[in-house]
């Protein structure tokens, strides 16, 4: 789900930039270009973690800019389909819930919350043997992940989740029900 991936890049520095320290100056570059951004067949990049650059840059005539190859890991989150992962439910809705998964937030669909008929009384999901709210803890499997484009060329991570088989569902122990 979450690992560390290394990656080499080469970032540009410009002139009035020399003066400050250049380590600084390339990592925020990275964390720019990387954070909170999908990379196909990698994973979802919560974090540029550091990075190390060649001591010396290459000058460009055409534009005045130094380029440094660069060396950096980053932290990236990248589900698997039939992982079993927990989560507390940030939000509650007619149609489900929504499970924090640290980086991307998943949905479990009603119809696989539980065996049980729900019904939403604005706060929760009320049912017969269960009741989901805001703060609850669930764990699920992942049964879905996809992609889309939302707010212009951005990648989003999807990710479905099921509660409906045997030790999965709202995870009972340390919490005390109100």
């Amino acid at each position: 789900m979450f690992h560390i991936a290394t990656f080499r890049d080469t970032v540009e520095v410009e002139p009035h930039e020399l003066g400050e320290e250049l380590d600084k100056v390339v990592l925020e570059r990275l964390r720019k270009r990387y954070s909170d951004k999908f990379i196909p067949g990698i994973g979802y990049v919560v974090e540029v973690l550091g990075a190390k650059r060649e001591k010396l840059g290459r000058a460009s005539p055409f534009d005045g800019n130094i380029y440094f190859r660069v060396l950096f890991e980053a932290l990236v989150f990248m589900p698997e389909l039939m992982e079993i992962v927990e989560g507390e439910i940030v939000s509650v809705v007619d149609y489900g819930i929504f499970v924090n998964l640290g980086a991307v937030r998943a949905l479990v669909h009603i119809s696989q919350l539980a065996d049980d008929y729900f019904s939403y009384d604005g706060k929760n999901l009320v049912g017969k043997k269960v009741t989901f709210s805001v703060g609850d803890i669930v764990r699920g499997r992942v049964i879905a992940i996809s992609k889309s484009r939302e707010r212009g060329e951005k990648v989003r991570l999807r990710v479905n989740l099921t509660c409906r088989q045997p030790g999965l569902g709202k995870v009972k122990g340390e919490q005390s029900e109100a």
